[in-house]
């Protein structure tokens, strides 16, 4: 599997484009299981599906990538260590040299022209980075960020005029100008992205970073996700249990 998603299996797509990101676009509409999100809605609205490659696909590569070579290298297969390295290498270089945005302090959607070559991040019509939100911070998780990027994307998680609610993390930025507090992807709290967040903040502590108390105390108890400033909820179920009248998503609102 995750030699298919790493673009070196059979008839994989994933690895086409020439800055070396990975898209999964030829075979599922989700990047992240996050419908509406907006980088990814606007995409599919103007077809650009062939030239822009998100960075969750990316980042999460990495992470089965240092799994398996962590297995590897329990198991002693020295040339599978190598092949994982080499994907690590090759996919943080990408995020680093195209995705990341110092002006927002989030790694964006990468957009490529006919040939496959990277030519700027994808931003909104107001010149502002189309990936402010949890998609763009998923290199944090994979812990291939600088030390400079980890402290950006930290104070943005911890603000709460950026990533930062009452009742957990939000899925866009709140200053972001495609923010909605109404919204689905574009502004719910989701409880399986608290774990996803709160586990690296938690394991930074001992390097003088936020410790993960405040991400985790959003975890405890949380079964929903919730729109910070409405409170109104969605139950999250599995698509095959979903009762009647439940969205697409398998999601029901109450």
């Amino acid at each position: 599997m995750h030699f298919f998603l790493a673009g070196r299996l059979g008839s994989s797509t994933t690895r086409r484009l020439t800055s070396q990101l990975i898209t999964t676009w030829d075979y599922f509409y989700n990047t992240g299981g996050w419908d509406d999100y907006p980088p990814q809605q606007y995409v599919h609205s103007k077809k650009l599906t062939r030239s822009v490659a998100p960075v969750a696909n990316t980042a999460h590569a990495i992470r089965t990538a240092k799994i398996l070579r962590m297995a590897a290298l329990a198991l002693g297969h020295r040339d599978d260590v190598l092949a994982y390295e080499s994907d690590i290498a090759i996919w943080m270089d990408a995020l680093q040299n195209y995705a990341w945005d110092q002006e927002s302090g989030y790694f964006g959607y990468v957009m490529h022209d006919a040939e496959g070559r990277p030519t700027s991040i994808l931003r909104d019509r107001g010149g502002v980075n189309f990936n402010m939100g949890i998609d763009g911070i998923t290199p944090l998780l994979a812990g291939v960020c600088t030390a400079s990027q980890v402290d950006t994307i930290c104070r943005n998680l911890m603000s709460d005029t950026h990533l930062w609610t009452p009742i957990g993390v939000t899925t866009v930025d709140q200053s972001a100008p495609y923010y909605r507090n109404d919204g689905y992807w574009n502004g719910a709290v989701w409880m399986p992205h608290q774990w996803f967040i709160g586990k690296p903040y938690g394991t930074s502590a001992a390097s003088g970073k936020p410790t993960g108390s405040r991400a985790q105390r959003s975890i405890s108890g949380k079964r929903k996700s919730r729109h910070p400033t409405t409170a109104s909820s969605i139950s999250w179920c599995s698509r095959a249990a979903a009762p009647a009248g439940t969205s697409s998503a398998g999601c029901l609102a109450r």
